[in-house]
């Protein structure tokens, strides 16, 4: 999970083409997304003092799967169900312990995935 506090971006894009999630993309894994399908990856945010399940250029993007099945998104800017429950237990740990910690995901989220 990345967290980036992206309010003083300098790179504001349009909404779609990646405004809240294209430098944190860029920063921490080094991958433009809108030129590469080499990383399978949903967007959310942190705004208003809650989460937020949706990103255009993420979540509707076109990438390839571990299994390379291209076009694996479902056509929806919204996360899934499933994807719901990874964020906000992921956010849950993360507003815990902090930036940088390393945690197990519950046996029960693990399996709600495979």
């Amino acid at each position: 999970m990345i967290v980036k506090n992206t309010a003083n971006f300098s790179d504001q894009r349009e909404v779609g083409k990646g405004r809240v999630h294209f430098e944190p993309i860029l920063q921490v894994l080094g991958i433009d997304q809108g030129q590469s399908d080499t990383v399978l990856c949903g967007g959310f945010s942190y705004h208003d003092s809650r989460l937020k399940f949706s990103s255009i250029w993420l979540n509707d993007a076109s990438q390839i799967n571990l299994d390379g099945e291209k076009e694996c998104s479902d056509g929806s800017k919204y996360l899934s169900g499933d994807e719901h429950i990874l964020i906000e237990y992921c956010w849950k740990q993360y507003t815990k312990r902090g930036p940088h910690e390393v945690f197990r995901i519950s046996p029960e989220i693990e399996n709600a995935f495979l």
